[in-house]
């Protein structure tokens, strides 16, 4: 976490230990998700509910896949092709039903469609040096209670990526 014990000890009074850690770590409430056997964690504050629909309820506008939430059109993305994950191991998979995770940010709303919802966590955001988190979708990473590192998904990224494009 790139901070420092402290240990004073002073004879006959005793001795103060003392944690330092960085304030620019975060705790932030997340939804782990799984996508082809992996594990990503994506921030709970966009998160207007998540689902469980048939791929009948899917539908396909222009090359673009929808869903139909409340008589309003949202678009759906697969987190696969999001991530640029040629693999996609789970559509010809025999369920014949899918998760989504409907974001809503501002006036904008999109879906984005995982394999599996795992639960909610705290997790404490750690900032990736070298890599392009604009380009990547990736807002961070965290470590997970049994060692693994997970991926924290920048959903605002990917709003202005998906849908800020076309508007004005």
């Amino acid at each position: 976490l790139n901070g420092y014990v402290e240990v004073l000890t002073e004879k006959d009074v005793g001795t103060t230990f003392r944690i330092c850690i960085p304030l620019t770590l975060a705790i932030i409430q997340a939804l782990m998700v799984e996508v082809s056997g992996t594990k990503y964690a994506i921030p709970l504050s966009p998160i207007e509910e998540t689902l469980k629909v048939s791929k009948q309820e899917i539908n396909n506008i222009t090359g673009q896949d929808v869903i139909v939430i409340r008589d309003r059109i949202c678009p759906l993305f697969e987190l696969n092709s999001l991530l640029g994950n040629r693999y996609n191991g789970h559509d010809e998979d025999e369920s014949d039903h899918k998760y989504i995770v409907v974001i809503a940010l501002g006036d904008k709303r999109f879906c984005i469609a995982v394999d599996k919802l795992l639960g909610q966590e705290e997790v404490v955001i750690k900032t990736l040096d070298g890599i392009d988190t604009t380009s990547s979708n990736v807002l961070g990473a965290t470590i997970t209670g049994d060692g693994k590192v997970v991926f924290i998904l920048d959903v605002t990224g990917m709003s202005r990526n998906l849908l800020g494009a076309g508007k004005g």
